[in-house]
């Protein structure tokens, strides 16, 4: 429970604006980056340098922009109380935890960021400045989830490992601080609730259902959609990527010539590109998901970890929608004088976008009568790498190497360990639990000493 007198000192607090994060694009008008900025409109240089160095280390683009939002509320909260890292206590983290995030109204960050740099009063959840109590509920639209606080404290923990390499502050404060107070313990002493770090297991309806599946493609296939979109949808089908793997895919050249009807034709064994036709007789394609140091920052690959995915193609779709979208790309690339090295493309020429595939995504759903299939939970681009492991594993399911196999879904899937993959999918695999139930049994009372029922 919080104390009055505890949210009075937030509530009657009079400010001279808050933090906000503004997003940074190169002269090409391309995103760089985030920084954050502080009320006087002057970035903050300790989270520019820390967030730099997590894109260096390969951060995902989601990743380093959760990160900076974690960072811009703790910030604030350091500015109201007039702290500085140097300054933070054990205490302070409890009452950042337990008390400001609690109260804070975090809607208001996704009105006008610039707003929050003229703030002269402090964000408040509507339910508390109304109400006369404080036992109030940790839920509500304006408020914090509860996984969102601990992500928060991690990131502020990470954030001061950080500040202790650059001498910024002292390995004795941090030590103070995490050394041996966890992020669990810090919420355990503000009396936040909360859960263990562990992999969520993927629910079923995140996962296509095999006619959702194949009215979708159906549908692209008669539709009037860019051929590169087509090519991106049908990518993340065959192959398990994560949604930005297609679109970080690098193309150089290829032979090509006109038959006798004046239709162009491939030579993909001259392909040059992170597509490969490695072998033309049984049409078996290896994809090179590679780190490019240029790369923008929404197509940072995670952990730099680079790998390559194979499929066959003997019905020869790929190869056709491959020869399609390249068609497509010389086209829009010549009439929007362009010149860039990624294969897909929209219709400006520049590459394809993840918010743009979303959005073409959704109305696709949309259009294929699945509309309630969409939104939290349900199907995102994300589920077509769910649906290729959940696929895979029914495949492993009635198979007899299955280690063999979990070990080759996780490389596929570019995952830290085959373990990650089990409890990420582990329900797909209680479909064989019955079955291991009954050989249990086989085994177990396969001799003469069992008991038989007369």
């Amino acid at each position: 429970m919080i104390s009055k007198e505890q949210i009075d000192i937030y509530i009657n607090k009079t400010i001279s604006g808050l933090h906000y994060v503004r997003l940074v694009k190169n002269e090409q008008g391309k995103m760089k980056g985030f920084l954050l900025i502080d009320n006087n409109n002057k970035p903050i240089l300790d989270v520019y340098l820390y967030i730099k160095r997590c894109i260096m280390l390969g951060a995902a683009f989601n990743t380093f922009k959760r990160y900076i939002y974690d960072l811009m509320h703790f910030y604030d909260f350091m500015l109201i109380n007039n702290l500085s890292p140097r300054s933070i206590t054990i205490n302070h983290l409890n009452n950042f935890a337990g008390v400001y995030l609690r109260i804070v109204d975090k809607t208001f960050t996704a009105r006008d960021p610039l707003e929050r740099s003229m703030l002269k009063s402090i964000p408040i959840r509507k339910v508390y400045e109304s109400s006369k109590t404080v036992d109030i509920s940790w839920q509500g639209p304006d408020a914090f989830a509860l996984n969102a606080i601990q992500r928060m404290l991690s990131s502020v923990k990470e954030y001061f490992r950080f500040l202790v390499e650059s001498n910024k502050v002292s390995q004795a404060q941090y030590d103070s601080l995490f050394f041996r107070n966890s992020a669990i313990y810090i919420l355990k002493a503000s009396k936040v609730p909360f859960r263990k770090n562990e992999t969520t297991p993927i629910e079923y309806s995140q996962v296509f259902q095999p006619d959702e599946m194949k009215t979708i493609f159906e549908y692209l296939q008669r539709s009037k959609e860019n051929p590169c979109s087509k090519l991106y949808f049908y990518l993340l089908r065959i192959t398990g990527m994560r949604e930005s793997d297609p679109r970080r895919l690098r193309f150089s050249s290829v032979g090509k010539k006109k038959n006798d009807a004046g239709t162009i034709t491939y030579d993909f064994t001259s392909l040059k590109a992170d597509i490969m036709l490695i072998d033309p007789k049984e049409k078996i394609w290896r994809i090179q998901i590679k780190y490019h140091p240029d790369d923008p920052i929404d197509l940072a690959l995670k952990r730099r970890k680079e790998r390559y995915v194979e499929f066959s193609d003997k019905l020869g779709q790929f190869e056709f929608l491959m020869t399609r979208a390249l068609i497509y790309r010389e086209t829009v690339m010549r009439r929007n004088d362009k010149n860039h090295p990624y294969l897909l493309v929209g219709r400006s020429g520049n590459r394809l976008l993840s918010r743009n595939m979303s959005v073409l995504f959704n109305k696709v759903l949309h259009q294929c009568g699945l509309e309630k299939r969409t939104g939290r939970s349900q199907l995102v681009l994300h589920s077509f790498r769910h649906t290729f492991a959940s696929n895979w594993i029914k495949r492993i399911n009635q198979g007899l190497k299955k280690d063999i196999e979990l070990h080759l879904l996780s490389k596929i899937l570019g995952h830290a360990s085959y373990k990650y993959t089990l409890e990420q999918y582990c329900h797909f695999f209680e479909e064989d639990y019955r079955t291991i139930l009954k050989r249990m049994e086989h085994v177990q009372f396969n001799d003469s000493s069992a008991y038989r029922v007369e």
